[in-house]
């Protein structure tokens, strides 16, 4: 199945943002900002496609926390576009065998977050809840059996 319809203006793609419940206080500013969308994703070591897969992912696990709907054993219908060569700190932390649960996620969310703010403490606290669950939880939400021993993991376990 092919889409044959033309991409959106930068202004329509505003329009329809609005439309979503965006808040847009200076809209002549978000319009010059909307075309810089790869100089964005670079900030992230990522793809524009990436980023706006990963982004379009949080709002989904978002909208089911929201709505109180279970996440630990959920395989998710919106899944997102793994990177596969960069972030290097990223790629080999990834459970590409897994990539319906909500392992990869937090894995992406770590990085967004470290990204954003280095000085941040989420992953340190997402990390220390996660060493409260029961071991047998982890694989029903796509974490690998190794997962502590991977670098990213290892890096916010030596920080705790």
């Amino acid at each position: 199945m092919s889409c044959n319809k033309p991409p959106k203006t930068y202004p329509e793609q505003l329009a329809i943002l609005k439309v979503r419940g965006l808040v847009v206080p200076d809209e002549p500013r978000a319009l010059h900002c909307l075309p810089h969308h790869k100089r964005i994703a670079n900030t992230y070591s990522l793809s524009a496609d990436n980023l706006k897969s990963i982004l379009e992912h949080c709002v989904y696990v978002r909208n089911l926390c929201a709505h109180h709907a279970r996440l630990w054993n959920r395989k998710f219908t919106v899944t997102v576009q793994l990177p596969q060569n960069s972030p290097a700190s990223v790629v080999p932390n990834l459970n590409r065998a897994e990539d319906r649960r909500l392992y990869n996620a937090l894995v992406l969310l770590t990085h967004i977050v470290g990204v954003i703010e280095p000085a941040a403490h989420w992953s340190r606290h997402l990390t220390e809840h996660l060493l409260t669950l029961k071991p047998d939880l982890l694989p029903h939400m796509g974490f690998p059996t190794d997962w502590q021993q991977r670098p990213l993991w290892q890096q916010l376990l030596a920080a705790k």
